[in-house]
């Protein structure tokens, strides 16, 4: 048991809780957020938190999904266009 002053300062002393978050750091957040990316699933890091390396492989792979729609929708415009001319 506790002397009764050392007690008291316990007791009075706030709970100051951490904010829960998926993010491994900081930055992993605010790069995920500037780049419009919401983590599903676990990440890599300690307790299955998503690491600034798990955004920035979910960025390379959102880039190349975009890439891969680009050059899609111009080789099917590039068909439209010869079919036309035949």
């Amino acid at each position: 048991m506790l002397p009764k002053n050392m007690a008291s300062k316990l007791s009075a002393e706030p709970e100051t809780k951490k904010k829960e978050t998926i993010f491994a750091s900081k930055k992993a957040e605010e790069l995920a957020k500037s780049q419009g990316i919401k983590p599903k699933g676990q990440g890599t890091g300690k307790l299955g938190k998503w690491t600034l390396k798990d955004i920035q492989l979910e960025i390379t792979k959102k880039q190349a999904i975009e890439e891969h729609k680009q050059s899609a929708s111009e080789e099917s415009e590039s068909e439209e266009d010869q079919e036309s001319e035949d």
